[in-house]
């Protein structure tokens, strides 16, 4: 009876200590999501640093009134970027950069699923999202590149897209993305020699195609010389 009584007391005070427990979790756990969400909206969505995509804007209007493109200035975009921006250049610099910040939300949205999948392990997959989401969510230099609607999480998403896309044996396609996000902004074109190392031909091909692809675009609106000097001056003009 004794010892009956003994068990149940220690029982009573475990049931305490792990109620303890789990409100001390739950009270840090909201803690951390009200912190979280007050940081990303202040970061992804109050900051508004658009004087760049203002800029870029005003350029690519100007291109379309005047036929101007500007290749001798390395931080301006490649050729292809001013083509996918048309449909935003002809909206106001407001109503521009309010559809870049919406669709630079969905992209952090898609970036961090590819790279759940990619990274985590399948039986554990949704644990590590909920650990690595309000680690996402409070990086502010990533924050920052959705409130000035800029363009490099949409690189980012292509090329985890390609990440993903290796691991399903769809090198091609790894290489087409990595092309692809090369002409958004050039530093990723370095990816074929990655692919040229681990003499992965199918994702070299499928660069090759892609850039050839995009090439041509570009040169039938720009002129082969506009595209070919601003990747002259990207390599050799960058300071």
């Amino acid at each position: 009876m004794i010892e009956m009584t003994a068990r149940a007391s220690h029982r009573k005070e475990g049931d305490q200590t792990m109620s303890k427990r789990s409100f001390w979790l739950a009270a840090a756990g909201l803690l951390l999501l009200g912190y979280t969400v007050v940081h990303y909206i202040h970061g992804a969505f109050l900051y508004r640093g658009y004087d760049d995509f203002y800029l870029l804007m005003e350029l690519i209007r100007k291109w379309l009134a005047t036929g101007e493109f500007r290749t001798d200035y390395v931080y301006f975009y490649p050729p292809f970027f001013y083509l996918l921006n048309v449909p935003l250049a002809k909206l106001s610099n407001a109503a521009g950069a309010l559809v870049m910040v919406l669709l630079n939300q969905a992209l952090l949205v898609a970036c961090f699923g590819l790279l759940a999948r990619a990274m985590t392990p399948r039986p554990s997959r949704r644990l590590w999202i909920w650990l690595l989401l309000p680690l996402a969510l409070n990086f502010r230099p990533l924050l920052y590149l959705c409130s000035m609607a800029k363009i490099e999480l949409l690189q980012t998403t292509l090329l985890v897209a390609g990440l993903v896309a290796i691991q399903r044996n769809r090198s091609w396609l790894a290489g087409a993305l990595a092309a692809f996000a090369g002409t958004l902004k050039p530093v990723p074109l370095l990816m074929v020699l990655y692919f040229v190392w681990k003499r992965d031909w199918r994702a070299v091909m499928g660069w090759v195609v892609a850039f050839a692809a995009i090439f041509v675009v570009s040169s039938t609106a720009f002129g082969a010389g506009a595209v070919w000097s601003y990747f002259y001056h990207a390599a050799w003009l960058s300071d």
